[in-house]
């Protein structure tokens, strides 16, 4: 869903095939927008988890992107890109990546469709996206 939003903004977006078997040594996507190409990983945590101890807010959100950048940051640095963490917690926060992503979104669709209009807030129609995704299967 986050790659549909990207492409309907008019970015290049490529989503990674992952068989099961496999480990995963690149990102989620490819995404191409005129000033950069960006790696982004989707990646979910759980606040109230046993193993999670921290009572600061977006904590989670925090800890994962900086497991994404420590996994991604040679691979990105070889390809002269940037690695951005689309990192979202159980509860509905959004980290503050997955915000500037979403801003990304925005500011790539304005510039490709001048006279678009973006009515529903990006983030609200992600999170609805993602709701009827889980709900359907």
């Amino acid at each position: 869903m986050l790659a549909n939003e990207l492409r309907e903004a008019g970015a290049y977006t490529q989503v990674e095939y992952r068989p099961l078997d496999e480990e995963c040594q690149r990102p989620d996507l490819t995404v191409v927008l005129p000033e950069k190409t960006i790696f982004m990983d989707v990646v979910v945590s759980h606040p109230a988890a046993p193993s999670w101890t921290s009572l600061q807010p977006l904590a989670a959100s925090r800890y994962a992107e900086a497991r994404k950048h420590a996994a991604y940051a040679g691979l990105a640095q070889a390809h002269g890109a940037r690695v951005l963490a689309y990192a979202v917690e159980s509860y509905g926060a959004f980290g503050e990546q997955a915000m500037e992503i979403i801003q990304k979104i925005r500011n790539t669709y304005q510039s490709s469709h001048p006279d678009g209009d973006f009515n529903q807030p990006l983030h609200r129609r992600l999170v609805q996206q993602s709701w009827g995704r889980t709900a359907e299967g």
